[in-house]
C-alpha cells in the first residue's frame, strides 16, 4: 500500500501542526482513493528572512528548527476538492490560510485542496532515509507503506 510524502515550507507546517490549516493547495493530486497517510517533509529554515524565522521560532516554542529537513508529523487526507475557475468556495481559503486571489492565482484553472485530518507531530523528526527517501520531492512523492510503517505515530 502507498502512502505520500508532502513537502511543506515551514511557516506551513506551523499552521497545520497547530491546526489552523486544514487544507492543502497543490496543483496535483496522488491517484490514491482517499483516505491515505501523508507524511510531512519541512523544508529548511535556512532559506527564511530573519523577521519571519524569529516570529516562526517563537510561534513554534523552537520546534520548527527540530523539524527543518526533517519529517516531522503526518496526517489523514480523507478528502481531495477540485479547485479552479470560479469554483473555490469562500470558506476555502480560511482553512488553507490563503486569500483566495492567491489560491487562483497559484493553481489557474485547475487544482486540489487535500483536507487535512487527524494530524499528528512525531515525538522526534525522522530523516528522508527513514521512510526510504534519499532527497525531499519538489511537491511530493509515494512512499512504500512497508518503508512508512518504520514510522511510529
Amino acid at each position: 500500500m502507498k502512502s505520500v510524502l508532502i513537502s511543506i515550507k515551514p511557516t506551513w507546517c506551523a499552521k497545520i501542526a497547530s491546526g489552523e490549516k486544514s487544507i492543502e493547495v497543490r496543483r496535483t493530486r496522488p491517484k490514491l482513493d482517499v483516505p491515505f497517510l501523508c507524511h510531512i517533509y519541512c523544508t529548511s529554515v535556512k532559506s527564511m528572512p530573519l523577521d519571519p524565522y524569529v516570529k516562526l521560532h517563537s510561534q513554534t516554542g523552537g520546534a520548527v528548527d527540530e523539524w527543518s529537513g526533517k519529517v516531522f508529523g503526518s496526517f489523514i487526507c480523507d478528502a481531495i476538492y477540485e479547485i479552479g475557475g470560479d469554483a473555490i468556495p469562500p470558506e476555502f481559503g480560511e482553512k488553507a490560510c490563503l486569500p483566495l486571489a492567491d489560491i487562483h492565482k497559484y493553481v489557474g484553472q485547475h487544482g486540489y485542496g487535500w483536507h487535512i485530518s487527524e494530524m499528528q507531530v512525531y515525538d522526534t523528526p525522522l530523516e528522508l532515509g527513514e521512510i526510504g527517501i534519499t532527497r525531499p520531492p519538489q511537491s511530493w512523492c509515494y512512499v512504500e507503506e512497508k518503508e512508512a510503517a518504520n514510522v511510529n505515530l
